[in-house]
């Protein structure tokens, strides 16, 4: 049947027709009702109005900010210790306490990737923002006399090194578990022989075999980020070294990212990598494998 049709002779169209206005009745009912809400809402406006944002009683601590939302979430960041927070605080007859205090807003602390993802979309190089460089540049702006800071040079050259290493390897060999193993292995024996704390240069020289990445413009790319976090880690050592000593916090992130001076890993390590690497090569999902969980 043609479409916007004022007449048929197929008696075959009547019951599908039928239907169909059967349907659009319903759609006018439809409008009918939501016409009818909106004019009872504008009439009952006043004694239906929302004044404390839950209106529905519920339980879930969406529902605990004021009605209309202020522009931030909670003047004070909440304590969790249920499941249903909301519904615990109103049982407790404290349906929404308004503060003695209030508490800076959290922002995001100091952050280069935005700048760094900015070069890489500009230039064309997508690895110029490689998987670790979020956390070197956390660690590095947050902790001033951290470890990763403390070695600017370090910054630079190990992620390179590994970087021209894994890049090596991808050329000439096949993904697999030999490649991984030796990959992974270089990157290790580097990091030690240059006594550098900076493990996640593990993750920079695995990428290039993960991800297939051949080309030699990978490993410079690194510099962008790497050199950037390195220069301001030496400004800010040389203009305006921490006058704070190391706390307990800092330095028990030391030791997290220091080199250990014992092989007692090696045999576990040696496991999981193994496994994994199979694990990918067998599925064909490299991505199992994925650079940043071995450095973890």
């Amino acid at each position: 049947m043609p479409r916007r049709s004022v007449a048929y002779s197929n008696p075959a169209f009547q019951p599908w027709l039928i239907v169909a206005g059967v349907g659009a009745a319903f759609v006018v009912l439809a409008l009918v009702s939501m016409g009818m809400q909106l004019y009872v809402s504008i009439r009952e406006r006043e004694r239906t109005r929302d004044l404390d944002g839950d209106p529905w009683d519920a339980r879930t601590l969406e529902w605990a900010t004021p009605s209309p939302v202020r522009a931030y979430n909670f003047p004070v960041i909440p304590h969790i210790d249920a499941r249903d927070a909301f519904a615990v605080a109103k049982a407790a007859g404290h349906r929404y306490v308004r503060p003695s205090a209030y508490s800076d807003i959290h922002l995001p602390g100091d952050t280069l990737i935005g700048v760094i993802a900015a070069v890489a979309r500009l230039s064309g190089h997508a690895y110029v923002l490689f998987p670790e460089l979020a956390a070197l540049g956390h660690d590095v702006l947050k902790r001033p006399a951290g470890a990763w800071a403390r070695a600017p040079l370090m910054l630079v050259i190990t992620p390179l090194l590994t970087a021209v290493i894994g890049t090596l390897l991808a050329r000439h060999l096949p993904y697999g578990l030999l490649a991984v193993l030796l990959d992974v292995g270089f990157a290790v024996l580097a990091i030690a022989l240059l006594k550098s704390p900076i493990a996640p240069a593990i993750s920079a020289g695995l990428l290039p075999l993960v991800l297939g990445v051949r080309s030699w413009w990978y490993p410079p790319s690194l510099l962008i980020g790497t050199g950037l976090l390195a220069g301001i880690a030496a400004l800010r050592t040389r203009f305006a070294p921490p006058a704070v000593a190391l706390t307990p916090e800092d330095r028990v992130d030391d030791e997290v990212e220091s080199a250990p001076g014992k092989l007692a890993w090696l045999p576990a390590f040696g496991l999981f990598l193994g496994v994994t690497a199979l694990l990918s090569q067998v599925t064909g999902w490299r991505l199992v494998l994925f650079p940043p969980l071995v450095v973890i």
